[in-house]
């Protein structure tokens, strides 16, 4: 912690209650170097260190009017500073290095001045920013922050090694902070940020000015981190209990929520996707094929082929008819997976239902005891596609 005075940080304090973003900045760097080196201390890992020293000063910020002296300030972040680490290692999984009771940061109320502080010249800063980052930083940044995934569980999802993701993370922030040039975004680092939007702050009716900044600062870097981002396809696999005539292609997606989640037939025939209740998309497809999955989110389109294949589509057919005897011998044929012979029958014009006395499976013939007349044939195969037609026997 720099040397400064007690009466120092509670003039800071008391400036940065009416709105003075610089002084709520002194009182930072001032603060931030000690509540760094105490992070450190329990989660002994630098990034995890950063993200606690974040979400100490942003629920400090959040209650800056009910701390009244020089001595709670410092009181008030080596609290939460400490339980902010517990926080990130039970979140981790991680256990401190003695066993101590996890606290979790303190909740704001529930509101926010949003509307009075949305500037279409904050917005687009927001976003031109979002847009220099790098594909990969703009990811880390969402699987972090967004999703809330773990360090390893980003490494792994990015396939990159843990080093790589806090590296892209510390260049998603810097790049950040130079892009902005100021203001408190420069101040509260994004993580905390980010984190903040979930649950925005409430103004205070003494100093609405100061948190009106800070929802800005949150909830337009949120609308721009998410727009800059696009929703991400995990996977797509075809499902089917073969033999069949129908599968069923199912998505599961990330990232951001997706506007429209659409599949494309092999006619360039469109068909939206069903959510399930555990969260996975699913459509019905009766077609061998090559077809698109298109998710689309704002401006944003991503797609990723996939192909149908296995499918019986075709219906058995009647090859020949002819007479034995006294019986008739019909002769039926599937090309893919083979007649179901429980389905075959002929009925006569009156409604009498006949069977076939044998069957032989190797040549597809079936022999029916039918006396001369006209009847209609239905036969299936064992993918459950059905035929139904004339049939006539002559005498």
């Amino acid at each position: 912690m720099k040397k400064v005075s007690h009466q120092q940080l509670a003039q800071w304090l008391e400036q940065a209650r009416r709105g003075d973003e610089r002084a709520f900045r002194a009182l930072y760097d001032a603060t931030a170097p000690a509540q760094y080196s105490q992070a450190l201390a329990v989660v002994k890992d630098p990034e995890l260190a950063r993200e606690a020293v974040q979400d100490s000063y942003l629920s400090f910020y959040r209650s800056m009017g009910r701390i009244q002296s020089s001595q709670a300030v410092v009181a008030y972040l080596n609290k939460t500073t400490h339980y902010a680490s517990l926080a990130l290692l039970r979140r981790e999984k991680r256990p401190p290095e003695e066993d101590t009771d996890l606290f979790a940061l303190p909740d704001a109320p529930e509101n926010g001045p949003e509307e009075q502080v949305l500037t279409a010249d904050r917005r687009h800063r927001l976003q031109a920013a979002l847009a220099e980052l790098s594909p990969r930083q703009r990811q880390a940044v969402q699987l972090r922050y967004y999703q809330r995934q773990k360090l390893d569980q980003v490494a792994h999802s990015m396939q990159c090694s843990r080093s790589t993701v806090q590296r892209l993370l510390r260049d998603a922030h810097a790049a950040l902070r130079r892009s902005l040039g100021g203001g408190l975004l420069a101040v509260l680092p994004l993580g905390a940020v980010l984190r903040s939007a979930q649950k925005p702050p409430l103004s205070p009716p003494w100093r609405q000015k100061v948190a009106a900044a800070a929802v800005a600062s949150t909830v337009l870097l949120t609308a721009a981190v998410w727009s800059a981002q696009s929703p991400t396809i995990r996977t797509t696999r075809v499902l089917a209990q073969y033999p069949a005539n129908t599968a069923a292609v199912e998505v599961s997606l990330s990232g951001r929520t997706a506007d429209s989640l659409t599949l494309v037939g092999p006619q360039g025939r469109r068909q939206p996707f069903v959510r399930r209740r555990d969260g996975r998309y699913t459509a019905a497809v009766s077609q061998n094929g090559s077809y698109l999955v298109e998710v689309a989110a704002g401006q944003k389109v991503v797609t990723r082929p996939l192909t149908v294949q296995g499918l019986d589509t075709a219906a058995p057919q009647l090859t020949a008819v002819c007479r034995d005897g006294g019986d008739t011998l019909l002769t039926v044929a599937d090309q893919d997976t083979g007649i179901d012979w429980s389905t075959l029958s002929v009925s006569s014009s009156v409604g009498q239902l006949y069977r076939p006395v044998s069957v032989d499976d190797g040549t597809g013939t079936a022999r029916f005891a039918l006396p001369p007349g006209r009847y209609t044939l239905q036969v299936g195969d064992k993918a459950g596609n059905a035929a139904s037609g004339p049939l006539q026997v002559l005498g």
